[in-house]
């Protein structure tokens, strides 16, 4: 998944839903100088503390300190409390499926996104209907059925660059 994002120098990144921001940390050691915006509902979650020790842990696994700086934002399940119009990228890591609020999370992707931004979904493929995520106990998505919810987002904004990726696997 981390190869899908191409994070470009001085890039800017919203990643909402992130939980402790381990992906975003992770792949913050393939980038250089990008500004990440890590945005959850849950402050147990998504905290200095949490965040600082999932840094020095990757820092003592690749050997060396990031270069990009990490900003925490903690929102509503309607509201991301990001600025508007600022993000070349917003990440939507394993999450959209547990968003109570999926077509005001998506608006939100929407508002704040530059213009031609790029919004990327990436979600574990449910292997049945109805099956429930093994973490969270939400209902995962069968492929048609994300391909439709992108669909209709596409339809409503336009200009938005959307990209999807389906883990066939568990995380």
């Amino acid at each position: 998944m981390l190869t899908h994002l191409h994070l470009q120098p001085h890039g800017k990144v919203a990643s909402i839903g992130c939980g402790g921001g381990l992906w975003e940390v992770m792949a913050s050691f393939n980038a250089q100088y990008v500004e990440f915006h890590l945005q959850d509902i849950n402050q147990d979650l998504l905290n200095v503390s949490e965040l600082q020790k999932t840094i020095q842990y990757f820092e003592k696994q690749f050997g060396r300190p990031t270069n990009c700086s990490f900003h925490i934002t903690i929102g509503t399940p309607k509201v991301t409390n990001l600025p508007s119009n600022y993000f070349d990228k917003v990440l939507l890591i394993n999450s959209f499926h547990e968003f109570d609020c999926q077509s005001e999370m998506l608006a939100e992707c929407h508002r704040i996104l530059i213009p031609n931004g790029r919004l990327i979904i990436e979600e574990q493929e449910a292997k049945y209907t109805g099956e429930l995520h093994e973490g969270c106990g939400k209902r995962l998505f069968l492929e048609a059925e994300l391909l439709e919810k992108i669909k209709q987002f596409e339809n409503e904004f336009h200009g938005m660059q959307i990209s999807f990726f389906l883990n066939k696997s568990k995380f």
